[in-house]
């Protein structure tokens, strides 16, 4: 391939380009440095009402060259920070299903002597009310005798 074929393939490349290819800037001839991290403020993009257009728009002064700097460095910035969350929460994570592993036998454990209370206590109940319902008419034929007495 020639170098004027290399240029060309260069040339159909995409000018945007959001992999983590970091030899993608010496490509094109320009030397532009990434802008600090709170150029790019995150709340413009989890707005409720984020307007894509009036985002670029806004940037305009900026050219194509720095926009695509800028974007780039912003991705770069947001999947560092997701690499250090999952970092972070990694280790309590194993430690969740490595700490469940017995809870599924001890669950069951509780569960055989609730449930038989369970039972104990529904028969309890049963009982007593049967014992109620017995008062309540016994109760219910002394004030008919009182009645018929009185």
């Amino acid at each position: 391939m020639t170098s004027v074929q290399r240029n060309d393939s260069r040339r159909k490349r995409s000018i945007f380009s959001f992999g983590d290819e970091d030899d993608d800037d010496e490509q094109h001839n320009f030397v532009l440095e990434p802008l600090s991290k709170q150029v790019v403020d995150r709340a413009a993009f989890t707005a409720p009402h984020f307007d894509p257009d009036r985002f670029l728009s806004s940037r305009r002064h900026l050219g194509l060259e720095r926009l695509k700097v800028e974007l780039n460095s912003h991705l770069k910035f947001l999947k560092a920070e997701l690499v250090e969350l999952i970092n972070r929460d990694y280790q309590d994570f194993i430690n969740l299903s490595t700490n469940l592993k017995g809870v599924d036998k001890a669950i069951d454990d509780v569960k055989r002597p609730l449930r038989r209370m369970e039972t104990q206590v529904q028969g309890v109940r049963s009982h007593c009310q049967q014992t109620i319902d017995t008062l309540e008419q016994q109760l219910a034929y002394r004030g008919e005798l009182r009645e018929k007495k009185g």
